[in-house]
């Protein structure tokens, strides 16, 4: 079968489009009026999903949490014994845990 160039380039350039036009990342509402429950529940999971389930229930807030408007992320410090992490927590409670100075 031929096909002529330009009706190769004219539905790569179409299939090309649709892709990229579906990579988008999903919108997730704000959540700025959750507070210590959300948290709570979330990083406990975290705890229990990644074989530290002794320590669910065993962490102290460590300071103001601060919500980011234009990412919709939380930033939660908190303590674990004498470990000190900053908790970058979504709104769809998906976390990532760093350790803090």
């Amino acid at each position: 079968m031929y096909m002529s160039g330009n009706r190769v380039a004219s539905g790569s350039t179409l299939v090309l489009f649709c892709l990229l036009a579906g990579c988008g990342q999903p919108e997730i509402e704000p959540c700025a009026d959750r507070g210590d429950e959300f948290f709570t529940e979330s990083i406990n999971r975290y705890l229990s999903a990644h074989g530290r389930s002794a320590d669910v229930n065993r962490f102290t807030y460590a300071g103001t949490a601060r919500y980011d408007e234009y990412t919709n992320w939380w930033m939660v410090p908190f303590d674990l014994g004498e470990q000190r992490y900053l908790t970058m927590l979504s709104c769809d409670g998906k976390l990532e845990l760093s350790g803090r100075p």
